[in-house]
């Protein structure tokens, strides 16, 4: 099943698409609001699926923020993505995680696996194919996109294995290695507002959240896109290395410049027409959708 660029309107250079042509399923617990009112996803549905027999691969987007701020109906996570995975016949689920400072490592990426569990478990409902899901995280939410793809043990708790997730899209991310940031940064603004806030003050937490540490051969890690912006240096040092690891671990792995992008357009504008970035997404999930048929 291909991205064919379909049902797309463009208005001044931006891909739109009219409301009536999917269906948004808001607010769906993923984990009882006893623990938390963030463990809610939203799932857009193309009213008229191409497929009714649940065969519709399914993107889960997962926001950033810093492990503190952001919200899966931010216009920056759906603007552009929703209309275009929707128009290519894709299933497209936004989650909300626990933030910091009320919770700390690995709160966040707990919950990430259960909403990849609980659309496995329910996506078939809403014409969804379990076993094409895909995943995509921009800056913290590559983090968890990578370490929840390469740490086995919290999909593990659902009876889920790595090769659950068919693919993975990481968008700027820089918390791959949180052991060598601390490093960097130490007790800066920079550690203390990001890092310590989300990951406490052990190294042993810090190693354990970071996906570098998790990768290995023989662990069905799913293929990566890796995307860095711009200037962001420390970006792709951090993105450079994890893909070192992921060959070294015969991980399928495709790393990307986005030169004319910085840490924001790498989000906002995957979807645009005619866009570089958009166009390398889609090739990376066409070639997995086509070596799966």
């Amino acid at each position: 099943m291909k991205l064919l660029l379909t049902l797309m309107i463009v208005v001044t250079g931006i891909l739109c698409l009219a409301k009536e042509n999917y269906t948004l399923h808001s607010e769906i617990q993923y984990k009882s609001h006893e623990e938390s009112l963030l463990n809610c996803l939203d799932i857009y549905t193309p009213d008229e699926l191409e497929s009714k027999t649940g065969e519709i691969p399914v993107m889960i987007m997962i926001h950033g923020g810093a492990w503190r701020t952001g919200d899966k109906s931010n216009k920056n996570v759906t603007v552009n993505k929703v209309p275009y995975f929707i128009s290519n016949n894709w299933i497209f689920v936004s989650i909300n995680y626990r933030l910091s400072p009320e919770v700390k490592h690995p709160a966040h990426v707990e919950d990430v696996a259960a909403a990849i569990a609980w659309v496995r478990e329910n996506i078939s409902s809403y014409g969804g194919n379990a076993d094409k899901i895909f995943i995509m995280g921009h800056s913290a939410g590559a983090h968890l996109a990578a370490l929840v793809s390469t740490d086995e043990s919290y999909l593990a708790r659902y009876g889920i294995g790595l090769d659950a997730i068919k693919g993975v899209v990481l968008l700027d991310g820089a918390g791959y290695d949180i052991c060598a940031s601390m490093e960097k940064y130490g007790t800066g603004i920079i550690a203390t507002s990001m890092y310590l806030n989300a990951f406490g003050q052990e190294e042993e937490s810090w190693y354990d959240a970071s996906p570098i540490n998790h990768v290995a051969p023989g662990k069905s890690i799913p293929p990566f896109l890796i995307v860095y912006a711009g200037e962001r240096i420390k970006s792709e040092e951090i993105s450079s290395d994890f893909a070192l690891k992921l060959r070294l671990s015969e991980v399928p792995v495709r790393l990307y410049h986005a030169k004319d992008k910085n840490h924001a357009d790498v989000n906002i504008d995957l979807g645009l027409v005619q866009d570089d970035l958009t166009i390398v997404v889609a090739d990376f999930l066409n070639d997995l959708l086509n070596s799966s048929e």
